[in-house]
Order: C-alpha cells, then sequence, then structure tokens
C-alpha cells in the first residue's frame, strides 16, 4: 500500500496488522481529494485549521484560553495562554512544528490544555511562516513573544 498524500512516508508492509491497513486506508480515502497543502499555501492552511473549516473539524479550545500580544520585530503576533486553576508549578512553552513553513498555534490546543490541567501556565506559540518572513524571523518571534510574555 502506498502513500498517495506523503512522499517520504514508506509503503506500509502487508504483514501489518488488518486494523493498521484499514485505518491506513481511512487516511488515504480521506486525503486523496483534498488539495494538497503546498498548492493551497501554508497561511491559507492555517487560517483554515482556526477556523474550523479542515478535515479535523472545529478546534476545542480551552475556555479558559486568552490571546495575548507580543511585540515583534515587525509587529504583534498573538499568542495563546491558559492559566493553571490552581497552584502554579512552571511554564510550558509550546512551538508548534510544521518545519517553519505550516502549523499554527492552535495546532497544539490539546497538549496546552492537558499541562494547564497538571498546574502548568501554557504557553501556545505563533510564529510568521517562511512565505512571510525569512528565516531567522521564525525564531526571531518566539523569542520576542518569550520576553514580552510574563
Amino acid at each position: 500500500m502506498s502513500s498517495s498524500f506523503a512522499t517520504d512516508v514508506p509503503d506500509i508492509p502487508a504483514t501489518a496488522p488488518p486494523e493498521v491497513l484499514e485505518f491506513n486506508q481511512q487516511i488515504e480515502d480521506t486525503f486523496r481529494d483534498l488539495p494538497k497543502m503546498w498548492d493551497v499555501g501554508a497561511v491559507a492552511a492555517r487560517q483554515a485549521r482556526e477556523e474550523g473549516r479542515s478535515i479535523f473539524g472545529p478546534l476545542q479550545l480551552s475556555e479558559r484560553a486568552e490571546t495575548v500580544t507580543a511585540d515583534t520585530v515587525t509587529g504583534p503576533i498573538g499568542i495563546r495562554v491558559i492559566r493553571p486553576s490552581g497552584e502554579r508549578r512552571g511554564l510550558f512553552i509550546h512551538i508548534h512544528g510544521g518545519g517553519f513553513r505550516a502549523g499554527s498555534k492552535t495546532g497544539v490546543a490539546s497538549s496546552s490544555r492537558a499541562f494547564a490541567g497538571l498546574g502548568y501556565v501554557s504557553i501556545a506559540s505563533q510564529y510568521r511562516l517562511t512565505g512571510q518572513g525569512r528565516w531567522p524571523a521564525q525564531i526571531e518571534d518566539v523569542k520576542y513573544e518569550l520576553t514580552g510574555t510574563n
């Protein structure tokens, strides 16, 4: 079984358990007719996810989450902060994945809620994607977010 939506994922061996083969087929069927992110663009894909218009459905954000504006070299960026309801045990900073070309702070919503539930202030970072800012803009954004958030 070959992967039609990712070029760097190896084929799943036919000896894999049937439920693995079935699940992989469901994933391939789901993605088959969708536009590829590189055709839509990372910014549009990010916006669709944040608006609940992706295959993953509406976001389930914490009611306790607040958007805090961090000033960066090129202007303000909104980051999500969830403070624990009880005693604070520390700080957990989520820098979303995506190779600096995709992803969003909302992609770490469930883990942000989980860490806040364990007593950590949870900050979900947001940064300019490569189409919005040239390297090292992404790291600079995160640095400004962390130094401007208290």
